[in-house]
């Protein structure tokens, strides 16, 4: 099975100690942490609760627009539009990890806010879960912790950062395209997530029109949209056969691109006849890694789809 393995620094686990996030933002900022890096925690230093975890049920003005601060931190805003348009000063004290995406383009699709400690000497802390999206469905999800003291409306940042939080089961779109249209697509230098996209949605072949596709071999790519960011550590594979059972598929000729974020685009090319007789399953495999924890590094089929006769049923 040809696959493609995110190497470099593992993305860190669900559970998190705050000052695993919060002592990395100074000076050094969180590039300074050494990799895998998460202080175990004590009596009196909480943690992130883990994904699907409790929800704070009031949540103070100020701890809001703390949060906020660090997502338009995180979406490339400065320090000084960060305080004229929000109050927040401070906002250079937010720390980015190392090789970070900043999330330009992408909207803000929830904001979940988590019990945080009480206060100490008039510093309070905020923690919260972001999910972005961007306009073309991709999605990414973040872990948020930031130190900070209010006065009145206006607010002093006095740390913060954020984590990328690994998506468990991503999803995938895919597309059968024209070799003759996909490939020059492939080779371009400026080649992106979001140009591969549209290219093979403008190309593509109409796959629920079945009287429409070939019924003679062609020579096609296939073409697979992670459309959640992937951590470092993580597997994907993309393949075909004629069994839909299982993970076995040939995979040996598919190529992988890992675009800014850890959004990836698979491309597989192929010659087959999409609305022949003979059963084609496109299967799409994914393993999280050490980022999801130990029960979840088995890798496992996240996307199954059929064509040619498996598509009609014969």
């Amino acid at each position: 099975m040809s696959a493609l393995r995110f190497r470099g620094r593992a993305a860190f686990l669900v559970l998190l100690a705050v000052p695993a996030i919060l002592a990395a933002c100074g000076p050094q900022g969180l590039a300074g942490a050494q990799p895998g890096g998460s202080a175990a925690a004590t009596a009196d230093e909480p943690t992130l609760p883990a994904r699907g975890g409790a929800v704070a049920r009031t949540v103070p003005a100020s701890t809001r627009l703390a949060v906020a601060a660090v997502v338009a931190r995180m979406q490339g805003k400065s320090e000084a539009e960060i305080e004229r348009r929000l109050g927040a000063s401070g906002a250079g004290r937010i720390a980015a990890p190392a090789g970070s995406f900043r999330y330009q383009g992408f909207a803000v699709r929830s904001i979940v806010h988590q019990p945080a400690p009480p206060p100490r000497e008039g510093v309070a802390t905020a923690l919260a879960l972001v999910g972005f999206q961007d306009r073309l469905g991709r999605s990414a999800s973040a872990q948020v912790a930031v130190r900070y003291s209010a006065a009145g409306r206006r607010l002093a940042i006095e740390s913060g950062g954020w984590r990328p939080l690994p998506a468990l089961t991503p999803r995938v779109s895919l597309y059968v395209v024209p070799a003759a249209a996909m490939e020059p697509e492939l080779v371009r230098r400026d080649a992106s997530w979001e140009r591969l996209y549209l290219a093979a949605r403008r190309h593509g072949l109409p796959m629920r029109q079945a009287q429409a596709l070939p019924r003679a071999p062609a020579d096609l790519v296939v073409m697979a949209f992670w459309r959640d960011a992937l951590p470092r550590g993580a597997t994907v594979s993309l393949g075909a056969s004629a069994d839909r059972r299982g993970l076995a598929m040939a995979s040996e000729a598919t190529r992988h691109r890992v675009f800014p974020g850890g959004f990836v685009v698979s491309a597989m090319p192929a010659r087959f006849a999409p609305g022949g007789d003979a059963p084609v399953w496109i299967k799409a495999a994914y393993a999280p890694g050490p980022s999801a924890g130990p029960q979840q590094q088995q890798a496992r089929l996240v996307g199954l789809y059929g064509l040619g006769g498996a598509a009609a049923g014969r």
